[in-house]
């Protein structure tokens, strides 16, 4: 008989919103601003299951399926309206915005080598009923057309599947201070269907926004007592940012890499000092329409932070 343990939950969310703003009203040549204000709400259960399956002391299989949410960031649901006289496009907020909303399943297995090493692999699915997409529209302004984009509630049935391995390893086994070194590593294999955006140049179907075919992460590690360093690579393949961005044009993120570094030295019980160090390489997020037009380069610089904690 396989030891089996089960969580069972369920988590209640009750969310009122209330966005207030300006409208714009023009009169003949009086231009005013009224206040306006739009109130809303929404109530969501989120149950989860968690099951683990223990087979042996080394090898553990898990399985978990639940319902997630995630809210609108407070920008997207504002009354608000930004216009480019040059370009002749724009945003615009929407109050009316529902949360990200979906089922999410989890099968996977992990066997371990040591109390610190393990490898794990693990298929996951998520069913998307409702999620928030950016959609454009032509509108008149000051008799103007611009082309203004804006976020919407998507309700396509989107499924997203997916593989995982990943792993840690160290080497506890060597001698000397090689037995301090380790290595964590994960890859992850995506693919999504039932997404309905087009690409307007192509009429080719567009992927899901933020989802990569292929990612993943690699770092190596140094750690004692005394000190730790560690330095990690992290990589995704190119994804969707908006299937309808300016010019009702989808636009893309480029493959992008980071590579980050970390160091800390425990001084005592009480004080640590730490050094982290992030995109050490100075990579560039760089969007696209397609391969051949580049629309925004992103910069972000290498970043240091040293500093001290302390905990008495």
């Amino acid at each position: 008989v396989v030891p089996v343990s089960a969580l069972l939950g369920v988590r209640y969310f009750d969310t009122n919103t209330l966005s207030e703003g300006y409208n714009r009203v023009q009169q003949g040549a009086v231009i005013s601003f009224p206040t306006a204000s739009q109130a809303g709400g929404y109530t969501d259960w989120l149950p989860s299951l968690n099951l683990r399956f223990d087979f042996t002391d080394k090898f553990v299989g898990r399985m978990t399926a639940g319902e997630v949410m995630a809210r609108p960031n407070p920008a997207q649901m504002a009354f608000r309206r930004s216009t480019d006289i040059i370009g002749l496009t724009g945003t615009r907020g929407n109050p009316d915005l529902l949360p990200f909303s979906a089922t999410q399943y989890d099968v996977g297995v992990e066997y371990y080598l040591s109390d610190v090493s393990y490898v794990s692999a693990a298929f996951f699915r998520t069913e998307i009923s409702r999620f928030i997409v950016n959609t454009s529209a032509p509108e008149v302004i000051d008799g103007i057309t611009y082309t203004i984009s804006r976020p919407v509630n998507g309700t396509d049935e989107v499924t997203i599947d997916g593989f995982e391995l990943g792993g840690q390893v160290a080497f506890d086994f060597l001698p000397g201070a090689w037995k301090n070194f380790g290595i964590m590593a994960n890859a992850t294999i995506s693919d999504d269907e039932g997404f309905k955006g087009t690409n307007l140049l192509t009429g080719e179907i567009l992927p899901f926004p933020g989802v990569s075919e292929l990612s993943y992460n690699a770092s190596l590690y140094y750690e004692n007592e005394t000190f730790s360093v560690r330095t990690a690579y992290n990589w995704r393949e190119s994804w969707l940012l908006n299937p309808a961005g300016r010019g009702g044009l989808p636009e893309f993120n480029d493959d992008y890499g980071t590579l980050d570094a970390s160091a800390s030295w425990n001084v005592n019980p009480n004080f640590t000092v730490f050094l982290d160090v992030v995109n050490l390489l100075d990579e560039q997020k760089v969007e696209f329409n397609n391969p051949f037009r580049r629309i925004g380069n992103e910069t972000f610089g290498q970043r240091m932070y040293l500093g001290v904690r302390a905990k008495f």
